[in-house]
């Protein structure tokens, strides 16, 4: 690192992960001109192969950073690619928020649907994309208390936009 070999780097410190403090390496990649690296390290951080008996050495905040460097990378490809993997660990509801906030509902809806969160899933068809219908045939598919707790946050919404 410190000889501006940073591809070499991330690649060492990829190695060290278990070893080195993930922080430690965070800051040194923050700079806008390594976000690619940072983007590495973090993608790794998140794989299995480093889980701990507790799950991941990635936490939400890591997932948030790397979820972000995606959106200020404007790489969609690779966002959509992140989120379908199956050997990755992430908290889902942290994931789901972060797509949300930045705008990319079609990643958001993938995740609240992949990760069994139908309420997420109703709340961005409703309240982002103004997709009734489909929000409309998910409420029901719940069961009990979900559905009644969905037609009771979105129902009014959903009758003003037409007949249920």
């Amino acid at each position: 690192y410190g000889r501006g070999k940073y591809e070499e780097a991330v690649e060492r410190y990829i190695h060290a992960i278990g070893y080195v403090e993930p922080s430690y390496v965070i800051r040194r990649f923050l700079d806008s001109q390594r976000i690619h690296n940072l983007t590495r390290y973090l993608e790794e951080l998140h794989h299995k192969k480093y889980a701990r008996e507790r799950g991941t050495l990635a936490n939400t905040n890591h997932t948030t950073l790397l979820l972000n460097c995606y959106v200020k990378q404007k790489d969609t490809v690779n966002l959509a690619a992140f989120i379908q993997r199956t050997d990755v660990l992430f908290d889902a509801a942290n994931a789901i928020k972060v797509c949300q906030d930045a705008g990319h509902y079609d990643a958001a809806t993938f995740l609240a649907k992949s990760h069994d969160r139908p309420a997420d899933y109703v709340k961005i068809e409703m309240d982002h994309r103004r997709n009734y219908e489909n929000a409309l045939e998910d409420i029901r598919t719940f069961s009990g208390d979900a559905a009644e707790g969905s037609r009771r946050e979105h129902g009014k919404e959903r009758l003003a936009h037409g007949p249920a």
